[in-house]
């Protein structure tokens, strides 16, 4: 009899401690980061006809969407990201001054453009001059 009840309590506490065990490792576990993750890539020639393409493509999709009227100028400076497990997915991130038609002459946007096998989509569009941290953030150049 006693065999039994220290072999019951022997598995009741080895039961604990995995449970314990597995709970904590559950909970603190991060996945360990690729060393080949993709960096951004810096836009080399901000007067490629690709980029321009892309950043008239954002300030249309941007009219389309707010009715805000914006003039293309010039590409700032830009950078794209390629995705190593779908390379038909390109992120880019441009800034490009335009004008509004305004006294106040150019101003710098920012766009975020993803070119897919379907096409283009906007991302994202801001103006820097509202948030300039905002403009630089991710913008690894």
């Amino acid at each position: 009899m006693n065999k039994t009840i220290f072999l019951l309590l022997l598995s009741s506490v080895l039961f604990f401690f995995h449970a314990f065990a597995l709970t904590s490792v559950k909970s603190s576990w991060n996945p360990i980061m690729d060393v080949k993750d993709p960096e951004w890539i810096p836009i080399k020639d901000v007067k490629d006809p690709h980029v321009i393409q892309l950043t008239e493509f954002a300030i249309s999709e941007n009219f389309r969407r707010t009715k805000h009227i914006l003039k293309f100028v010039t590409v700032v400076k830009g950078v794209f990201i390629t995705f190593p497990h779908d390379d038909k997915f390109i992120t880019y991130q441009i800034v490009f001054a335009a004008n509004d038609g305004g006294s106040s002459g150019n101003k710098n946007y920012k766009a975020v453009v993803n070119e897919l096998n379907s096409g283009l989509e906007l991302a994202g569009f801001i103006p820097c001059e509202d948030d300039f941290y905002k403009c630089n953030e991710f913008l690894h150049i």
